[in-house]
């Protein structure tokens, strides 16, 4: 009587058990776009809780975006802070007397949650238009 107890007891409680979806779970990508001007786009995703800079992924658009190779590009690296994206917007210079060949300085940082967007006018001190920077779930 009492194995029948435990395997009804069994039998039921895995019948109550809530299922776990499966899948891959969605990550947050921050996009980097010309806001007042066609072209292209770059993204990157956001992989990592603490702050990086030499081997994190990054993106970028080169200045004009629609010239040749680029001296000037603007870069974004992102992480995690919270539910939200920590992320640095650099200006990047090539520069054949630094090492790799570039410079890179930051000129704006803000968090995004996914689907908020922001527009970064620090890239008018550059002689760009501004950039549009979103966040989103993908």
């Amino acid at each position: 009587m009492r194995h029948l107890l435990a395997a009804g007891l069994v039998v039921a409680l895995s019948q109550q058990a809530p299922a776990v979806p499966r899948g891959s779970a969605q990550e947050i990508w921050v996009t980097v776009a010309y806001s007042q001007v066609a072209g292209g786009s770059a993204g990157v995703p956001v992989v990592r809780n603490e702050i990086y800079v030499d081997g994190a992924p990054a993106a970028g658009i080169g200045f004009p975006p629609a010239g040749k190779v680029a001296e000037l590009t603007f870069n974004i690296r992102a992480w995690k802070e919270g539910d939200k994206a920590r992320v640095v917007v650099s200006a990047r210079l090539q520069d054949t007397r630094a090492p790799g060949g570039a410079t890179e300085t930051p000129i704006a940082t803000f968090t995004l949650a996914p689907t908020q967007s922001i527009e970064v006018r620090e890239t008018e001190k550059w002689g760009a238009p501004p950039l549009r920077v979103s966040a989103a779930l993908r």
